[in-house]
């Protein structure tokens, strides 16, 4: 009794802390639908982006905070009283993020074995990554068709479990067990050699950023309103987030390496605050938003657009691969040539195969929202 007392004292002078410097927080509530989708459409992007340009500083702050930006935006949005209890719940996310990969899975691994393996030189047979598709493992390697893909299936775990601990628990409580799951998520850095199904061993390190972002929204804080006082904070992280991105070295959640992980855990929360900023800033950008809402689309299909655009850019430019994504100009537009591309493939989805969205088909309407949730 003592512990939970001093439990939620803590919690208490947390939020008065934090409705006092709210500027370093940067989350409100009124304006959660326009943020957290342009947080979505920039996560998205660099998601892009970070599969297109290795350049080593580049490569590191981007994968240093995308993945974990799009488990917190996960939990910020979630809203458990509106399930009627775990079933529910399961049923839910199998429709939004099971279905959808089993569809995006099998449809880029038709592409991959009849086009791209017959020039990517990929030594995976085309029997194992079938078979892999069902287990999901995180690793790029074992999805040679589509490796951006172990994130629907990690996420769906990350929710479900996320769902189990803190649907009846107290703030305090879950935050508790957040820690001892990010515990849990180093001690499987140090002794798990390969990766599990589904990602399960991503999961208790991913976990820990769905809960940050639930929490937030259950705190209630309140963000300035100045833009000026954003933009101070941004100056301050910005640079922050990217000087312990490089001391950390390379970041790959999908792969559970995460180098030191005090650094990993710090860069990742100030590249969050400085998207979320950047989203509140810009919360009314259409393009922006359009990307946010349509961002599992894009994150589903991307990566087979992607390696036919820069093999395009390559053979144009007469520059080999490797050199090419050294180059942030060049990989920026080759970003934004795939987005483009692949516009058409979102208002195909959206208005004739809804199905691969876990939905029913929508007859005279478009279905709203695709995003990664």
């Amino acid at each position: 009794m003592l512990l939970t007392e001093k439990l939620y004292s803590c919690k208490d002078k947390l939020l008065d802390c934090c409705n006092v410097f709210g500027e370093m927080i940067p989350i409100s509530l009124n304006d959660r639908v326009e943020w957290v989708d342009t947080a979505k459409g920039i996560g998205i992007i660099l998601v892009v982006l970070g599969h297109i340009w290795l350049m080593r500083e580049g490569y590191n702050y981007i994968y240093s905070f995308h993945m974990p930006l799009f488990f917190f935006l996960s939990g910020y949005i979630v809203n458990f009283a509106k399930y009627d209890g775990l079933r529910q719940f399961i049923v839910v996310k199998l429709n939004g993020l099971v279905i959808p990969y089993f569809w995006f899975s099998f449809f880029t691994y038709l592409y991959w074995v009849l086009v791209e393996r017959k020039f990517s030189g990929n030594e995976v047979s085309p029997a194992a990554a079938f078979i892999n598709i069902f287990i999901s493992p995180g690793a790029d390697q074992y999805l040679p068709h589509n490796p951006a893909l172990w994130f629907l299936t990690c996420l769906f775990i990350v929710a479900i479990a996320f769902y189990g601990m803190a649907s009846k628990l107290k703030l305090p409580h879950i935050g508790i067990l957040l820690l001892l799951s990010s515990a849990a998520g180093y001690a499987a850095t140090l002794y798990l050699p390969s990766s599990f199904p589904w990602s399960i061993d991503v999961a208790p390190t991913a976990i820990v950023f769905y809960g940050m972002g639930f929490i937030i929204k259950k705190m209630k804080v309140t963000f300035i309103k100045s833009s000026r006082r954003r933009l101070w904070v941004l100056c301050c992280c910005v640079p922050a987030g990217f000087i312990i991105s490089q001391l950390n070295g390379s970041v790959v959640m999908a792969d559970n390496v995460y180098g030191n992980y005090l650094y990993f855990y710090l860069g990742a929360s100030l590249g969050i605050t400085n998207v979320v900023i950047i989203a509140m800033l810009f919360r009314k950008n259409r393009a922006l938003s359009y990307l946010g809402q349509n961002s599992l689309i894009i994150l589903a299909l991307h990566f087979p657009i992607k390696r036919a655009v820069a093999s395009l850019t390559s053979k144009v430019l007469d520059m080999p691969l490797v050199q090419m994504k050294e180059s942030f100009l060049i990989s920026g537009i080759d970003t934004v040539i795939t987005i483009l591309f692949l516009l058409p493939f979102i208002y195909l989805i959206r208005r004739q195969l809804s199905f691969m969205l876990g939905r029913r088909p929508a007859r005279n309407r478009i279905v709203e929202g695709a995003g990664l949730s």
